[in-house]
């Protein structure tokens, strides 16, 4: 059973693959009535039962549910009694010692064992036994190494989400990277050419950045794009995805958003840039912004590069027209082949 959970646990696609595995065979292989997982980062519950001990499953979960404060992590046990055993620690508590108990003739013990990677908690597996022996020390030790392998599984699976996302970030700005943009631009246009479902582009060029860098230097011109990021982020919602697509130019992919909406947030964005006094180490920077909208109602958009081509003529017709302002585009007017993937204007 070890083999087999070790062999899932180092070719698992994802957290529910490894803990099928566990569910698998641990619980009858312990005897156990009811079990129950968590994940601290993601806060995650899953629980496992015998078909007669439906009412403890669920139990198990409000209880386990409730091992998270608002921070993520987990609380103390209730009644802690720890106990090494092999490097990690069992902790066995008295159950339904609060409001949850069920009938006392229906007594029990309950193990636990925190689950571990590269020293530090990512886990709880938690298992109880009804009308049963308590734990032998021969259960605590599979446990302990099943507790092993599971940490070690889960500490990888948070290491690979963590370069995920750090790949996915932009390392000055914070916003989503140029490639990330991607999965929303295409997960949007899907929905919106099978459902009809409004979505707009906005394609956004500080004006005049090159200038910033010349006089003030690199690290001033970092500083106001930090600084435009944040903002752009505090104007736009949740749901929408901004993102840096190449030097001082940002992208916001608008889901669920038609032409006129999209124009009336590109115009804060816009005004609230230039009226912003962004601080720098030798004092303040003034500056404006263009920016291109491009919406999927317009019927030439057909495909991503497409829909990234029409914005970035709008924002282009933005730059010729002065700059510092919005403009939207439309059908008539060209989109360049060469637009066609995200650039820095």
């Amino acid at each position: 059973m070890i083999h087999r959970l070790a062999q899932a646990a180092a070719s698992s696609g994802g957290p529910e693959e490894i803990v099928a595995a566990a569910w698998a065979e641990l619980p009858l292989l312990i005897g156990a009535d009811a079990a129950g997982l968590v994940l601290f980062k993601s806060k995650r519950v899953w629980i496992w039962s015998k078909p007669d001990q439906h009412e403890r499953g669920d139990l198990v979960r409000t209880r386990l549910s409730d091992r998270f404060d608002p921070s993520g992590e987990r609380r103390p046990p209730l009644q802690p009694s720890l106990r090494a055993v092999r490097r990690a620690h069992l902790s066995l508590v008295p159950k339904y010692d609060d409001p949850l108990r069920l009938p006392e003739d229906q007594t029990g013990c309950v193990v636990e064992i925190d689950l571990a990677a590269g020293g530090s908690k990512v886990g709880i597996l938690h298992l109880e036994r009804v009308h049963s022996l308590p734990f032998t020390e021969q259960d605590k030790q599979v446990l302990s190494t099943c507790a092993a392998l599971l940490g070690l599984a889960f500490g990888r699976l948070q290491a690979q989400q963590t370069l995920k996302d750090v790949a996915q970030r932009d390392s000055l700005t914070g916003v989503m990277a140029r490639g990330a943009l991607e999965e929303p631009l295409q997960r949007e246009l899907k929905t919106g050419l099978r459902y009809g479902t409004p979505a707009s582009l906005l394609l956004m060029d500080l004006d005049y950045f090159a200038t910033v860098n010349d006089r003030l230097g690199h690290a001033a011109g970092d500083a106001v794009l930090k600084a435009v990021a944040a903002l752009v982020q505090d104007d736009v919602r949740a749901v929408d995805c901004v993102g840096r697509s190449g030097g001082e130019q940002f992208a916001v992919v608008l889901p669920h958003t038609d032409v006129e909406m999209a124009q009336v947030l590109a115009e804060r964005i816009r005004a609230d840039i230039e009226r912003r006094a962004f601080m720098v180490e030798d004092g303040q920077v003034r500056i404006t912004v263009s920016l291109g909208v491009a919406s999927l109602r317009d019927a030439s958009i057909t495909d991503v590069s497409r829909w990234i081509a029409a914005a970035d003529a709008a924002l282009c017709e933005a730059k010729a027209q002065g700059r510092n302002r919005v403009v939207t585009h439309h059908a008539c007017n060209p989109a360049p082949a060469q637009a066609a993937v995200l650039r820095a204007a």
